[in-house]
């Protein structure tokens, strides 16, 4: 697998990725002062994790109930599993729009983007029940957020960030960013963008005011070494988690942010070719299909410290490996790609245990 971010957001395109990933970087504050808190990270003990629950997508038996707590997964070409988290059982599947790319489930509503719009469908019945243009945008490969009232849209093939009013399903505001958006995040009353470069920008993380509309930031994620903004979250502590990648050289940074002052406090480089990140408020985790593993880092400290033992949660006879991971309902959730034909999703979700 080539450098694993480029590949991701131009083959899950056609296909169903989840929620965002954390790539990207930070080098410089909004001011332009050199961000030079750079802490190398050294080995340590972390809690153990296991797998509790393996669970394959598939129908439910008693039929397609929704839930308004459920986590919902993409399993097939077309098809979204909802798997209720107190029972580990799946409750509800919806079947998609032809050509589907992205979703994300925000205000009792799936949210998928298709051919240049976002679709609103109904969980229970699949039913469209809004379509939204993205500004005469063609192609899908919208990476979404939402927070409380709107749906965030970085319209990929557009270099736009556009706002979706979640209750009228209106388009509210569409913002020029310059730059391809890769990721979008919601974090410390701000809408955060990683960005890839374009014709007219270099990449980087923007923080835009969700009021105004304005950037708060433009933050560098070249390092001066040619790396790109590739994806950002924020963990329940407030911290904000980008990471960025060389695609030439195949190097992974992961690096902490302080939204107080816009700047890097701590870096760590990624070993193999890393296709997702969660956070949560001790640990940040990185799922490596390559091996097959999912490694942590220590989240407590200015310092990203060291890697704890990888854990291997590979599907049977190695058809599966582990591609994407969330932080939910106090475990981690590890969907799978299957491995003949990287990076689609595959039919099979983990549910780890965190101890200690």
């Amino acid at each position: 697998m080539s450098m694993w971010f480029i590949t991701q957001a131009c083959a899950l395109r056609q296909r169903w990725a989840a929620v965002a990933f954390l790539l990207g970087s930070l080098a410089l504050s909004a001011c332009g002062v050199n961000a030079t808190a750079q802490v190398k990270p050294t080995a340590t003990a972390g809690p153990v994790v296991r797998v509790a629950v393996t669970i394959h997508l598939a129908e439910p038996s008693g039929g397609s109930h929704p839930i308004a707590n459920g986590l919902w997964f993409a399993g097939g070409e077309r098809s979204l599993y909802e798997v209720d988290p107190a029972t580990n059982i799946i409750v509800a599947s919806v079947l998609a729009p032809d050509g589907a790319g992205e979703y994300l489930a925000a205000a009792g509503s799936l949210w998928v983007s298709l051919d240049g719009r976002i679709v609103r469908l109904d969980p229970t019945s699949g039913r469209v029940l809004a379509t939204i243009p993205l500004a005469g945008v063609r192609g899908d490969g919208a990476r979404m957020a939402a927070d409380a009232t709107s749906l965030w849209v970085g319209v990929t093939y557009g270099d736009t960030l556009a706002r979706i009013d979640l209750k009228t399903s209106q388009l509210i505001k569409v913002i020029p960013i310059d730059a391809t958006p890769t990721s979008v995040a919601i974090a410390d009353g701000s809408v955060w963008v990683c960005a890839h470069h374009s014709l007219h920008a270099q990449p980087a993380l923007w923080r835009i005011d969700p009021t105004t509309y304005k950037t708060l930031a433009t933050i560098d994620t070249t390092e001066g070494q040619g790396f790109q903004c590739g994806g950002v979250n924020a963990d329940a502590n407030g911290a904000i988690w980008v990471g960025n990648v060389q695609e030439i050289q195949e190097k992974h940074d992961l690096l902490r942010i302080d939204p107080a002052t816009n700047r890097v406090v701590a870096t760590a480089a990624i070993d193999g070719q890393p296709s997702d990140v969660a956070a949560d408020p001790n640990s940040v985790w990185v799922v490596d299909p390559t091996r097959s593993v999912v490694i942590r880092y220590d989240a407590q400290s200015d310092q990203l410290i060291g890697v704890s033992a990888p854990l291997t949660v590979g599907g049977p006879s190695n058809q599966e490996v582990p591609g994407h991971i969330w932080e939910a309902d106090g475990a981690l959730w590890v969907q799978s790609f299957t491995s003949t034909n990287l990076p689609y999703p595959g039919p099979t979700v983990w549910r780890l245990q965190i101890a200690g």
